[in-house]
C-alpha cells in the first residue's frame, strides 16, 4: 500500500475521530447538521474548511449514505444551507471505475462508511 494512500486513510479516520467526538467545530455547527436532518453518529465526514467566523463549508455522507454539501453559518442560520447530491453507495464507482485516485477523500470517507455502518 501506498504511502499516500496510508496517510490520507489516517488522516480521514483522524478527522472522524475529531467529528464524532464534535470537536472539529464549534457546537453551534453540530446543532446545525441536525437541524438539516444529519445523524452525527450515523455519518462520515468528507471535508471541511472554515469559510469565515462562523461558517464552514464541505461535504459529508449523511446516515443513508448520501454525499451531501454544506455550508454552515452557526451565527446566521437563516443563511446555512444543505444539499443532498445524488450519489449514494448504491451508484458511487470505485476508483478502479473513475478517474478518482483510492486516495481521494470521497473514496476514503465511503470505506469509512461501510466499515463503521455497513
Amino acid at each position: 500500500m501506498s504511502i499516500q494512500l496510508n496517510r490520507s486513510r489516517n488522516n480521514i479516520r483522524e478527522l472522524n475521530v475529531r467529528y464524532q467526538g464534535r470537536a472539529v467545530a464549534p457546537v453551534g455547527f453540530y446543532n446545525e447538521l441536525e437541524r438539516f436532518g444529519v445523524i452525527l453518529d450515523r455519518s462520515v465526514l468528507i471535508s471541511i474548511i472554515p469559510d469565515s467566523g462562523s461558517t464552514f463549508i464541505g461535504s459529508l455522507i449523511n446516515q443513508n449514505g448520501n454525499v451531501c454539501s454544506f455550508d454552515i453559518d452557526y451565527e446566521f442560520t437563516q443563511y446555512s444551507k444543505f444539499d443532498v447530491e445524488l450519489e449514494s453507495e448504491q451508484c458511487f464507482k470505485r476508483p478502479q471505475h473513475t478517474k478518482q485516485k483510492p486516495w481521494d477523500d470521497k473514496v476514503l470517507a465511503f470505506e469509512l462508511y461501510n466499515e463503521s455502518y455497513s
